[in-house]
């Protein structure tokens, strides 16, 4: 079951791709706090004790998140980027045409992208003491995505990010997922 953040008011999303991982980009706000699902995998260790059929013990083998939000504001180029960005670099082909050497590329690191959620009431006196400045994920693809019309025009998006962990390769040689740490990054509303 989808757990909300606690997060008043609007929820800025921004999007750095990794031809530019220092830039980046408004992709969208969303009034209402994105519903985060976390997939937290583990394998069985079987062995005599403990049976056949069952699991001895388990072993913890990772952890995703998926996180859906509504954008009724947005970047409509960059929300095309994302998009067309599915599974692939947007480089290479369009929405819709895989080019030929894609299938079985591997995405995390080259073809996804950051993605950034900013509180908007975060620091301010409409805001809980402990509501971090919004969660900053390393990894995203788009997963799935919805765009609602009026007439010839796109209102709002709602969309599906998968975002998965980053292979550290600092001191800590860690897998990391988010942070709730947003200082040092330059995020611009357009």
């Amino acid at each position: 079951m989808a757990a909300y953040q606690h997060a008043p008011g609007a929820i800025h999303h921004f999007v750095a791709f990794r031809n530019a991982p220092s830039s980046y980009l408004y992709l969208g706000t969303a009034e209402v706090a994105p519903e985060v699902e976390a997939d937290i995998a583990y394998l069985p260790v079987m062995n005599d004790l403990r049976g056949r059929s069952k699991p001895f013990n388990l072993v913890f083998d990772g952890e995703s998140h998926a996180v859906f939000s509504t954008l009724n504001r947005f970047d409509y180029p960059v929300w095309k980027r994302c998009r067309d960005a599915i599974g692939h670099d947007a480089t290479l082909s369009t929405l819709g045409r895989e080019g030929r050497l894609e299938n079985g590329n591997l995405v995390l690191g080259t073809g996804d992208f950051e993605l950034v959620l900013a509180y908007d009431f975060a620091g301010t006196a409409a805001a809980t003491a402990d509501l971090p400045n919004g969660r900053r994920y390393y990894s995203g693809v788009v997963g799935g995505w919805k765009e609602s019309t009026q007439g010839t025009r796109v209102m709002s998006v709602a969309v599906r990010f998968d975002c998965n962990s980053l292979w550290n390769y600092g001191a800590g040689r860690t897998h990391d997922l988010f942070t709730e740490d947003l200082s040092g990054l330059t995020l611009t509303l357009n």
